[in-house]
Formats: C-alpha cells, structure tokens, sequence
C-alpha cells in the first residue's frame, strides 16, 4: 500500500468515527494508534497537508489500559472533519 493509499485510509477511519458536527476546536482520540499506521510523521502531515485553515494543534501518547493518542486541533474556522472539503 503507498503513503498516500494509507494516508486516505487513515481518513477515512477518522471521518467514520466522529459525529458531522460543525466547530472550530476539535479533540480526538485514536486508539492504538501505531497498529493503525499513525505514527508522529502521518499525523502531523495529515494536519498539514489536508486543513488549510488549521491554527495550531498538538497531540500527546498515553498509555492506560491501552496504547492512545490524544489530538486537539484548532482551526480559523468552524467545519465539520467530515466535509468533503479539503479544508475546514
């Protein structure tokens, strides 16, 4: 699979967990985020690369009961992930 199949994949798996709800703040958690192919480097150039209007956005591992990663991004305006846009 190339980089940008996974890439797309990787979309389309946050697009099917998140509610269409419209905001300009969002916090996500993905669970085991490794076996799902996102790694540091994917998840900042998804947010890079695919939101045109993101401000700033940071995300940290955890481990409790499982392996996670919290991402909290902010955008200069309010949309929905689920948009066919490119940017929110």
């Amino acid at each position: 699979m190339s980089s940008k199949d996974n890439q797309q994949e990787i979309v389309k798996d946050i697009q099917e967990e998140i509610k269409d709800t419209m905001h300009r703040k969002y916090m996500i958690t993905i669970n085991e985020p490794l076996k799902k192919g996102y790694t540091h480097n994917v998840i900042n150039n998804l947010l890079q690369t695919k939101f045109k209007s993101i401000l700033y956005y940071y995300f940290a591992e955890e481990k409790g009961s499982r392996h996670h990663v919290h991402i909290y991004a902010v955008f200069k305006n309010r949309g929905s992930l689920l948009s066919n846009k490119e940017d929110i």
